[in-house]
C-alpha cells in the first residue's frame, strides 16, 4: 500500500470516528435540552426538582419510582437524562433497555 493511499486511510477513519462522536454528543445535547424544557413546564416552584405531584399525568409520573435513582421523592434532569439514555436510543421510555 502506497504511504498516501494509509494517509488517506486514517484520515478518513479519524474524520468518520469525529463525526459519529459529533453526532452523539449533539443527541445528548438536544435530550438535555427536552428535559430542561419539560422540567421548566413542569417545576411548579422552580426548585429543579420535580415532586410527584408537579409531574402530574406525564409520562414521568408513570415511571416515577423508577426514575428517581436515589429514592429521595424528587425528580433531577440529570435523572431524567439517565432513565432516558437507559431505556431507549431513541428516547422512548416505554421500551424495554436494549440489550447489548
Amino acid at each position: 500500500m502506497q504511504p498516501k493511499s494509509r494517509v488517506l486511510i486514517v484520515m478518513f477513519a479519524f474524520t468518520s470516528a469525529v463525526g459519529l462522536a459529533s453526532a452523539d454528543s449533539a443527541t445528548a445535547g438536544d435530550l438535555h435540552h427536552k428535559v430542561n424544557k419539560m422540567f421548566k413546564q413542569l417545576d411548579a416552584n422552580a426548585d429543579g426538582t420535580l415532586t410527584r405531584a408537579e409531574a402530574g399525568d406525564s409520562w414521568v409520573s408513570k415511571k416515577f419510582d423508577k426514575i428517581d435513582a436515589n429514592q429521595d421523592g424528587g425528580l433531577t434532569v440529570d435523572e431524567v437524562v439517565a432513565f432516558k439514555k437507559a431505556h431507549s436510543k431513541h428516547g422512548d421510555c416505554d421500551k424495554k433497555p436494549s440489550r447489548a
